[in-house]
């Protein structure tokens, strides 16, 4: 009953290093994809804690506030993301890279940990050359789990316990 036919031939998970190394053993003909949720969260954290904007003027001479710079920098790392054409990919990184300038250490992290070693699992470009289903995100399976955590009333339930608990919410979802 044991098939490798039935094995996943996409698996999308945060960047937990050791859950990426699991899902390259146990399903190694798998495509490995990275939760474009948590990625940008990681990217937005480290771009809130690099940028201290003072002094920073723009081209009216106005000071620039930080959360506006943020969330030019955020517009800029979902353009790369989306990037649907390596042109378009190579354009878009040094669009950023030219915003991130005032701010080297950020760009490296982001150069080094993200975009250089993982591209091809988060990049639309790579991303779609596999099928997915849109399914691009954690989101789905961390809701259920979470959903799921409601009903059971502690992790050292009884199975028959459990199993009436998993059959009720599955039940309330149905209707």
């Amino acid at each position: 009953m044991h098939s490798k036919d039935l094995y996943p031939t996409i698996v999308v998970t945060d960047r937990d290093n050791t859950l990426m190394n699991v899902v390259d053993t146990v399903f190694p003909g798998a495509t490995a994809l990275l939760c474009e949720y948590h990625i940008e969260r990681n990217v937005r954290a480290k771009c809130k804690t690099n940028f201290k904007v003072k002094d920073l003027k723009g081209k009216d001479g106005r000071e620039i506030k930080t959360n506006s710079m943020v969330k030019k920098i955020m517009r800029a790392w979902k353009d790369i993301v989306d990037s649907d054409t390596e042109e378009a990919y190579v354009y878009n990184c040094n669009w950023f890279k030219e915003i991130c300038e005032k701010w080297p250490k950020f760009g490296e992290y982001v150069e080094s940990t993200i975009l250089g070693p993982m591209k091809e699992k988060i990049v639309k470009f790579w991303v779609n050359k596999v099928m997915h289903m849109g399914n691009t995100t954690t989101n789905r399976a961390e809701f259920t789990h979470n959903w799921l955590k409601k009903y059971l009333t502690g992790s050292m339930g009884d199975l028959s316990t459990n199993w009436q608990q998993l059959q009720d919410m599955l039940e309330s979802h149905h209707t």
